[in-house]
């Protein structure tokens, strides 16, 4: 009958997720999965903690003290929540990397640390040589090659004058 036909057209669609996830990877070259799913379980984390913040802001509160659920239980929860997802997301999102995700972590780290110290650093050369270390050290590429405009470089502006 009419409901048969709705059964298998759900099992399908349901058994083509996991194709078109495929298909998707292989077409746009999505290989760093390892990021998609660190994204993935972090943003589930923040969705479920969200989730139970306002579940017991709007139900589980006014439910217990008031036996029943008043608007005003409902907005200040959203309110909550719409405060809390940054500050939430952020952090949980930094441990996922930090858990699952280490060499990008380490990479981020290594390169924050590379801007402090040339902060105020003038002398290309040197800038340079610290940026082709810290590339070769996060990146391991095969070759490294870093072009560097004259007319910024103070030592080659220095000299035309």
């Amino acid at each position: 009958g009419e409901g048969d036909v709705f059964s298998t057209l759900n099992f399908v669609a349901l058994a083509m997720i996991p194709v078109a996830v495929v298909v998707a990877i292989a077409r746009y070259r999505l290989y760093d999965i390892d990021r998609i799913i660190s994204r993935t379980i972090g943003y589930t984390v923040v969705l479920v903690f969200l989730s139970a913040v306002y579940a017991f802001g709007a139900v589980w509160i006014p439910s217990r003290y008031l036996g029943r659920q008043p608007p005003v239980f409902v907005a200040a929860s959203t309110l909550i929540v719409v405060a809390l997802f940054n500050r939430v997301r952020r952090p949980i999102l930094a441990w996922i990397d930090r858990r699952f995700y280490r060499s990008h972590y380490n990479a981020e780290q290594v390169i924050d640390s590379f801007a402090r110290q040339v902060g105020n650093e003038t002398d290309t050369a040197r800038i340079t040589q610290e940026w082709q270390t810290v590339v070769s050290e996060t990146l391991q590429p095969a070759t490294i090659g870093v072009w560097v405009h004259a007319e910024h470089d103070p030592n080659t502006a220095a000299r035309r004058q």
